[in-house]
């Protein structure tokens, strides 16, 4: 599997009680890529990932140019709560933005 390392299961429960095992979901998609190439895999898997990355970079970068605050609501615990429990359907970028 591309990308699987980051938080351990029980590191992340400490930051957040809520968090669910996706090992289940990560062999699932592993199971649906197993056919693709290597260019598309790594585009599926790591695109949105880099890009949210740069914007990430862009904003700290700005805070720290003009010295604000930079507050990011997601981690906020009322957010992280709020999307833990919005329907499944919801919690993937590719099943909320339509190819127009």
């Amino acid at each position: 599997m591309v990308g699987a390392w980051g938080l351990t299961l029980r590191d992340a429960r400490l930051i957040y009680p809520e968090t669910e095992n996706l090992l289940d979901y990560w062999k699932a998609q592993d199971q649906r890529h197993k056919d693709w190439d290597y260019f598309d895999l790594k585009a599926d898997l790591w695109g949105p990932n880099f890009e949210f990355d740069l914007v990430l970079r862009k904003a700290r970068n700005f805070a720290a140019v003009y010295r604000a605050n930079l507050i990011l609501p997601w981690t906020a615990p009322e957010v992280a709560s709020y999307i833990g429990r919005l329907p499944e359907k919801y919690h993937s970028v590719s099943s909320t933005v339509s190819a127009g």
